[in-house]
């Protein structure tokens, strides 16, 4: 009997998800060629107590995009959202902690 690949059956899954959902997007590395590619958009809303009755809110506009189609995103490199857009800078990416398979990238953007 075969393994199951559950990596490539969640891929697949997702990328499903991304054409019905997701957005055109062009991802500009600092060297070599554009991408052009699907993303999700999360602009999460997280609060950090500084004190009683004090608060600050964390906006950060994040992408998810498949490590199949941006395989080593940096910082300093550019993404269009969406494309056609003026680009904007990856200020930092990361795994999202959701994904233990490893096939999303999370991607902080920052301004132009």
């Amino acid at each position: 009997m075969a393994d199951f690949d559950f990596a490539a059956t969640l891929q697949a899954g997702l990328r499903v998800l991304y054409a019905t959902i997701g957005f055109d997007i062009v991802y500009r590395p600092a060297s070599g060629d554009a991408i052009e590619c699907r993303a999700l958009f999360e602009q999460p809303d997280t609060g950090v107590a500084l004190m009683p009755g004090a608060n600050l809110r964390d906006r950060k506009q994040l992408l998810k995009v498949l490590q199949a189609d941006v395989p080593a995103p940096a910082k300093g490199d550019t993404v269009e959202v969406p494309k056609g857009a003026p680009a904007r800078r990856v200020m930092a990416f990361m795994t999202p902690p959701d994904d233990a398979f490893r096939v999303q990238w999370l991607v902080e953007l920052g301004g132009p």
